[in-house]
């Protein structure tokens, strides 16, 4: 009897255990669902339970850096490492202006022009120094407005939070030697010139990479967690040189923790919890530790050395760490009625290009198309000078369709896991095709004939959308019900059109 009443109180607290762990899970699931800051939002399904190794990038994902108090201190040393390299003492008066650019924009180190373009290289706003480049300009440079994606040698593209600062940097020397009454632009606006002296603006950029790697500093994990930082990870690699690391990469050298610099010789057996690796490769990783490529979840920053090279080279799970999605979700919801008449105006305009007679409307869309880029400068001034990292007006960036393409899941944090249990199934949400959208239309149409001449029907339709939209503008994250897991659970490996 009394054997029977302890395994009794022992299912009774096993019970009760699991129902409190529940009622968290249910709990941080809510918060996260009460605030689209907390949110992780989906472009492919990702189902938890099927991940054993969780990959952390440092910088912008571990260690989240204050801003703007992190980008002014980064300006002002990059600044200053220039000024002992033999700039001019006078860049100083220039403070760092917050706001004025964003990541993700490109450099032509041949003109100098900073450029905002969408996911094919078409040129949305273009900034040379302060100043913006007139449609004229732009012209100019690029005749179609278009910079081609096999030229990215001439490009910095600026995909790191580091870039920022770095960016502001670029802009600042380029208005200084622009306006300063002893340079000149030269014939071929490449560059400036005074007297014999040819500054081009591909020597200002190499100029201030260099200045930026010499101000990077080391030893944030112990600031943040303490000495003993490698007892919350199971290993813990240093100097890895992504994106190398996801290809040919390097050998693995152990880290001596007292003097931080690798042992002799090449370290070839297992890698040990709390022993601190340098260098090495995905290949040797998944070697030593029995790993499929797609039981790992790499959670990064830079788009391109964390997400994209893992996705594309090793078929990775991927989680992109976006600290701008705060103030991008704010301003996206207290001035969404900005975009709403955008797509008005853009509707109101292609219609009135189908007209039989063009010629008469081609005065009201000129008015319609002033009236376009009026709304979507509004809308974008309320980001920055240069507008929103994920679109301009209807059209999305070249940031916004990496996103869209190489990273499963995205947030503001890889912190706002901690709202989610380890079996969450993250449902990516489904999208269709223009052909698929038309369809859809005619047949809500007609449904809609039907109920307006007396015929009850049940809508369930899928909404046609006119202008692209991503993710976190949608209201699909949620979980999924258990019977749709438990599908999932064979076939988690299916696009977001495969999805249920």
């Amino acid at each position: 009897m009394q054997k029977s009443e302890k395994l009794n109180d022992g299912k009774n607290a096993n019970l009760a255990q699991t129902s409190a762990k529940s009622a968290k899970v249910g709990m941080d699931l809510r918060a996260s669902e009460n605030d689209p800051c907390k949110q992780v939002f989906a472009n492919r399904s990702v189902y938890l339970q099927k991940i054993r190794y969780y990959g952390f990038d440092m910088d912008f994902t571990l260690a989240i850096y204050k801003s703007p108090e992190y980008d002014i201190l980064l300006y002002s040393n990059i600044i200053n490492r220039l000024i002992l390299l033999g700039y001019p003492e006078q860049l100083r008066c220039f403070p760092y202006e917050q706001d004025f650019v964003i990541r993700g924009l490109w450099f032509d180190r041949t003109f100098g022009n900073l450029l905002k373009v969408d996911g094919f290289g078409n040129i949305l706003v273009g900034i040379h120094g302060y100043n913006y480049l007139r449609r004229s300009d732009i012209k100019k440079h690029y005749p179609n407005k278009f910079i081609s994606l096999r030229h990215l040698e001439n490009v910095l593209v600026m995909n790191s939070l580091f870039d920022i600062a770095h960016t502001y940097v670029l802009t600042t020397l380029i208005h200084y030697f622009d306006n300063h009454k002893n340079y000149e632009r030269t014939s071929d606006g490449t560059g400036v010139r005074n007297g014999d002296t040819i500054i081009s603006y591909k020597s200002l950029a190499e100029d201030v990479l260099s200045a930026v790697n010499y101000v990077h500093n080391d030893g944030v994990l112990s600031y943040l967690i303490g000495s003993d930082w490698t007892s919350y990870f199971d290993v813990s690699i240093v100097d890895a040189k992504k994106p190398l690391w996801f290809m040919k990469g390097t050998v693995f050298r152990q880290i001596d923790t007292e003097t931080g610099t690798p042992k002799i010789g090449v370290h070839q057996g297992l890698l040990k919890k709390g022993d601190v690796y340098a260098g090495g490769n995905s290949d040797d990783f998944r070697r030593l530790f029995n790993a499929r490529d797609r039981e790992v979840l790499y959670i990064g920053d830079h788009i391109f050395g964390d997400v994209l090279k893992s996705k594309k080279t090793k078929g990775w799970r991927t989680f992109l760490v976006i600290p701008e999605l705060v103030k991008e979700i704010s301003i996206w919801s207290q001035r969404h009625d900005l975009f709403e008449k955008v797509v008005e105006l853009t509707k109101q305009v292609e219609a009135m290009y189908n007209q039989i007679n063009i010629t008469s409307a081609q005065s009201i869309i000129q008015e319609g198309n002033i009236q376009i880029r009026e709304r979507t400068q509004e809308m974008d001034n309320y980001y920055s000078k240069m507008g929103s990292l994920f679109r301009s007006g209807p059209r999305t960036t070249f940031f916004a369709s990496q996103v869209e393409r190489f990273a499963d899941l995205y947030s503001s944090s890889c912190y706002n896991l901690l709202y989610y249990p380890l079996f969450y199934f993250f449902r990516a949400p489904m999208t269709l095709m223009p052909h698929e959208v038309n369809a859809d239309k005619c047949i809500r149409e007609k449904k809609a004939s039907l109920a307006s001449s007396g015929t009850s029907r049940r809508k369930n339709f899928h909404s046609g959308k006119d202008i692209e939209t991503i993710p976190h503008v949608q209201d699909d994250t949620a979980a999924t019900t258990e019977e749709e897991i438990l599908n999932e659970v064979n076939s988690d490996e299916q696009t977001s059109s495969e999805s249920q």
